[in-house]
């Protein structure tokens, strides 16, 4: 391990923590069981409704002529709601338990300048793990008296456990980017078209950064009458507008002949996955890497402040995108502007997603002077944070990125080949296997702590038999006895 790294593994009954370290072995924390409270849970999705309708309830508050409202504005819209909101996050998963107090000696540890990456991954698709994922982590608070993400040497997203993995496998050459328009001028968002398309205009100044637009839907009428090219993007970014229905997102666009209307999202996302071809078989090299859900502002009565792209994510990363960029707030062209140049100008330099994520956090706290911004991007990622390009001029290993690697060859040795030998002889389907075989590659190179990390991860599978049979195997192959049974 190269990296300073603290993953937390929350499912809806258990926590558990690894700390990964470049001077030590591999350290595994728990696993701790946890209740989390459903009047915490509560707790959070009411602060979390207030942050959403937070524009909302400032411009109504903002009305000099009732001076009541902005007396009332200062009590209620403060960055106290951040902390207090942070701090539940923390007693839901991490209190009372081994992982927060091994977290708070991690972050305090000195890592000589390099930076600690957070990631909070999730185990399971039951309802009450999916509840636990769409939660604001972002804002968690620390006890030692800070937002994790806030702090200038931390990087926080959410990890996607699923059985097959992807990786960023950055490539030389301009970054691509996508941008598709949801956008309907029909609908009263002729004003915020015309921001959008100034705004990428803007972006079009960046060195090494190649644009396209696209409108959704797409018009049949035109030539192609599609999203697809031969070639994919490195990144597709959606703008556009969003609402929920019964615990559903809707996506608001407009059909060819008809009026702007609600539509359920999955043909928007079917033909975002088809663009990114990485469902047509293209290699990991030439598929996109990243997707960013970006809401739009509110135009009058069309859009709701309690809804967001963030709900999205999770099936774009199921459909095999490494890496997805959810805004959770409506995030005009005005304010995005600058905050947009500087994220895609660090990836186009070979900074790693999640370092690039952190000092766009950092930009919109400080040009909104609001905490609530800092929140605004959340970064799932199904795979290790890199880059997605590599620039013309880029030595290899210059850099910066806490996992970045160019065409990394896979060591072989005995030991990998008997624990490969494990995976193709266990009672899993093709698709887990797949996703062990890339999981031995990456930890068979570590022999000194193949013992510790297999235990670790018979923990973490304790709820699945069969899996927990292969991990025993493997032990049994770096124990020296390779009599394997089950």
């Amino acid at each position: 391990m190269s990296r300073y790294q603290f993953e937390i593994r929350v499912s809806a009954t258990t926590v558990s923590g690894t700390y990964s370290t470049p001077e030590a072995a591999e350290q595994a924390i728990g696993p701790d069981k946890i209740s989390p409270d459903q009047l915490q849970i509560d707790t959070i999705g009411l602060l979390e409704d207030l942050l959403n309708s937070w524009d909302v309830l400032d411009k109504l508050m903002s009305d000099t002529a009732r001076p009541s409202l902005g007396r009332s504005r200062q009590s209620l819209l403060t960055d106290r709601t951040f902390k207090v909101l942070g701090r539940h996050l923390w007693q839901l998963i991490l209190a009372g338990n081994t992982v927060g107090p091994a977290l708070k000696d991690a972050i305090q540890q000195d890592r000589n300048g390099r930076a600690l990456q957070v990631l909070i991954s999730f185990e399971g698709t039951d309802s009450d793990t999916l509840r636990l994922m769409g939660l604001p982590w972002e804002f968690l608070y620390c006890p030692l008296g800070f937002f994790v993400a806030a702090r200038a040497k931390l990087v926080l997203s959410r990890y996607v456990r699923t059985t097959e993995e992807h990786n960023l496998d950055p490539t030389k050459g301009p970054l691509e980017v996508r941008f598709v328009l949801a956008l309907p001028e029909d609908a009263g968002f002729g004003d915020e078209h015309i921001r959008v398309n100034r705004m990428i205009d803007d972006l079009r100044s960046l060195d090494q950064v190649g644009i396209t637009v696209d409108e959704w839907p797409p018009d049949p009428s035109l030539a192609g009458g599609n999203l697809v090219n031969e070639t994919a993007p490195d990144v597709i970014h959606l703008i556009g507008a969003c609402r929920g229905v019964h615990g559903n997102a809707q996506i608001f666009y407009s059909l060819p002949g008809e009026r702007a209307d609600w539509h359920t999202p999955g043909a928007l996302i079917d033909a975002l996955v088809e663009m990114s071809g990485r469902e047509q078989g293209y290699g990991s090299a030439t598929g996109t890497k990243l997707v960013v859900l970006h809401l739009c502002e509110w135009i009058g009565d069309a859009c709701d402040p309690s809804e967001n792209f963030e709900r999205l994510a999770p099936d774009f990363i199921n459909r095999g995108i490494p890496a997805v960029l959810a805004m959770q707030y409506p995030l005009g062209a005005r304010k995005a502007q600058e905050t947009l140049k500087t994220f895609y100008q660090d990836l186009a330099e070979g900074k790693a997603v999640g370092q690039a994520v952190q000092t766009a956090r950092e930009a919109m706290r400080e040009k909104n002077h609001d905490m609530r911004w800092f929140g605004a991007p959340a970064l799932y990622l199904r795979c290790a944070d890199g880059p997605v390009r590599i620039p013309d001029n880029a030595p290899v290993g210059a850099l910066s990125g806490p996992s970045f690697t160019v065409d990394r060859p896979i060591r072989e040795s005995p030991i990998r080949r008997q624990l490969l030998d494990v995976v193709q002889t266990c009672n899993l389907d093709a698709a887990s296997k797949l996703g062990l075989e890339k999981w031995v590659d990456r930890i068979a190179s570590d022999e000194a702590s193949l013992d510790r990390t297999l235990r670790a991860r018979m923990k973490l599978e304790v709820d699945d038999s069969s899996r927990v049979v292969v991990f025993r195997n493997m032990l049994k192959v770096v124990s020296g006895d390779v009599r394997r049974t089950g």
